[in-house]
């Protein structure tokens, strides 16, 4: 544990729950290929947009580091858009990719051009991991089949299936 770090932990957390199966929309696909490949895309998306920001950082003394700025946050963008259309759902995806981005873009601009690392940042790591974490977990136990018995007859990202309840106020 102490050898992989933060960052080490989140990516083996992050990784497993690339792997849950989310077909709100309905689409079947072969799940071993499409999760691998949904992992593979996420990971370059995420190391693509930590290029682009320590090149950021770096274009302040070397100008033409501002050029792989631009790659890299479009080719980030654009990795993103593929793993959304490969069906991870968006809050899942964003919050992999946000959080491991902070951690990854913390601890390189520590590593390349010596930022102070406190422990106090690698505290707010770890919270922004849970809260990921905290999503995710709340992600894949909130999606439905619509084969599902649902109490209201809704599946996710569906229409209604069956009545819905009228919730009336008053006495």
């Amino acid at each position: 544990m102490a050898r992989f770090g933060l960052l080490g932990c989140g990516v083996i957390a992050s990784a497993k729950l690339i792997g849950v199966h989310f077909d709100g929309y309905r689409q079947r696909r072969r799940k071993g290929f499409h999760d691998m490949r949904r992992a593979i895309l996420l990971i370059a998306a995420i190391l693509t947009e930590v290029g682009g920001s320590l090149a950021l950082k770096g274009g302040l003394e070397f100008p033409w580091l501002y050029a792989l700025t631009v790659l890299g946050y479009v080719a980030s963008f654009i990795l993103l858009a593929m793993v959304l259309k490969a069906g991870l759902p968006l809050g899942v995806t964003y919050g992999i990719w946000g959080a491991t981005d902070v951690a990854l873009t913390a601890i390189g601009s520590s590593l390349i051009f010596g930022e102070p690392f406190t422990p106090l940042m690698g505290l707010g790591i770890v919270l922004v991991a849970a809260g990921v974490l905290c999503v995710e977990f709340g992600a894949a136990g909130g999606f439905k089949d619509e084969d599902e018995d649902s109490p209201h007859g809704v599946a996710f990202g569906g229409a209604p299936t069956g009545p819905i309840p009228v919730v009336t106020g008053g006495k």
